[in-house]
């Protein structure tokens, strides 16, 4: 099995009276982490899948203790899965801690958007969240090793880190990525909001991938898709939420020459953005290898940090004349700058920035170095 990177994290905060949160998108393997988590307590753990519609309603119209009946009498922790489906899930998570403060509960979430919503205020300072994202290059160099792992760089550009993708046989994996992407992805997206046209907002993820590394503009994209500018920002700050896609501002120090209007949309699986435009071809033969690149990189970049614990700021940097930084990750004040090149470069920091902004390291990216370079933590 592939030991996911936050397992070791989630573990630190097991039985310290807060409950466990654990959001990510569907088929990204939260289940799997969960019952993983659970084989260390075969007699005190207890996993609760609340979709089931019969415990569904148990939950929704139980009292605590008729619900903590429900459970083995042993148990010490218990798993929630899909806890978004349950109505007010946090005032029941509130009054099980309270009564019982020495129960661990671990819920889990296929939306950000609708847990962390329900669970915030009844919740605050009783609980530790974490985001379970696509396998990241981190958990595949410490299963298989980097020698294995860069054989398969290509195979990981085309089709993503999904884990029932990345762990299928070649000949099933288009059609696996394809089936996330219309079966799951567009099924959730149109369960959280009133989505009046679902055609738009398939456009959108559409136009979204076809400027994959490129600024992108929220009133151009509103023209083209002949809405307006709030229902474009909506459906973005929407898709972000359910872990489709990562909006990266652009840094800015108030230099007049800096661009600071616009922003960048990258992908969490660079699979689903393949599939969006249904385009599985080999990089030697693609025309966007650069944007798929910077896509990948950038979001291993923050998967790592969120693997640390560690929060910072991240960003693009552009001017005017067009000379920009892909990546950078601000940290106390400190600033680290990332090139992204798919192919071996000698880059350097732009003129104007390093002018700037100096004693800022720059790290240059390229598929020689990845597996080395995108798993740094630090």
């Amino acid at each position: 099995m592939i030991q996911r990177a936050i397992e070791i994290q989630i573990k630190k905060y097991l039985f310290d009276g807060r409950v466990i949160l654990i959001y990510g998108p569907r088929r990204v393997g939260k289940t799997t982490l969960v019952r993983h988590i659970l084989e260390e307590y075969p007699d005190t753990g207890e996993y609760i899948q609340l979709d089931d519609p019969a415990i569904q309603s148990q939950f929704e119209h139980g009292t605590v203790d008729e619900i903590v009946a429900l459970l083995k009498p042993a148990t010490r922790l218990i798993v929630l899965d899909e806890a978004q489906v349950i109505n007010k899930i946090g005032q029941k998570l509130k009054l099980l801690v309270d009564k019982f403060p020495s129960l661990q509960i671990i819920a889990t979430g296929s939306s950000s958007f609708e847990l962390q919503n329900e669970v915030s205020s009844p919740l605050t300072g009783r609980k530790i969240e974490f985001n379970l994202y696509p396998f990241s290059v981190l958990e595949l160099k410490n299963y298989e090793g980097i020698s294995a792992l860069a054989g398969k760089l290509g195979h990981i550009l085309k089709f993503g880190l999904y884990p029932s993708v990345y762990l299928s046989e070649e000949d099933k994996v288009a059609r696996l990525a394809g089936e996330i992407t219309s079966s799951y992805l567009f099924k959730d997206i149109l369960a959280y909001q009133d989505i009046r046209n679902p055609r738009i907002l398939a456009d959108l993820l559409k136009a979204l991938a076809l400027q994959t590394g490129n600024e992108v503009s929220s009133n151009e994209l509103a023209n083209l898709l002949s809405i307006d500018r709030a229902t474009v920002m909506r459906y973005i700050d929407l898709l972000e939420k359910i872990f489709v896609i990562k909006v990266l501002r652009a840094y800015s120090g108030n230099l007049r020459n800096e661009l600071s209007r616009k922003f960048k949309v990258y992908f969490w699986d660079i699979g689903i953005r393949n599939a969006l435009l249904n385009n599985f071809n080999d990089m030697s033969i693609r025309s966007d290898v650069g944007a798929i690149w910077e896509n990948f990189c950038a979001l291993e970049r923050i998967k790592i940090h969120s693997f640390a614990d560690r929060q910072p700021s991240f960003y693009f940097w552009r001017n005017y004349q067009g000379q920009e930084v892909d990546l950078i990750e601000e940290i106390d004040g400190k600033l680290k700058a990332f090139k992204f090149k798919y192919t071996k470069s000698n880059a350097k920091l732009p003129p104007a920035f390093a002018d700037n902004y100096r004693n800022t390291e720059l790290v240059v990216v390229h598929k020689e170095n990845a597996f080395s370079r995108l798993t740094e933590q630090s």
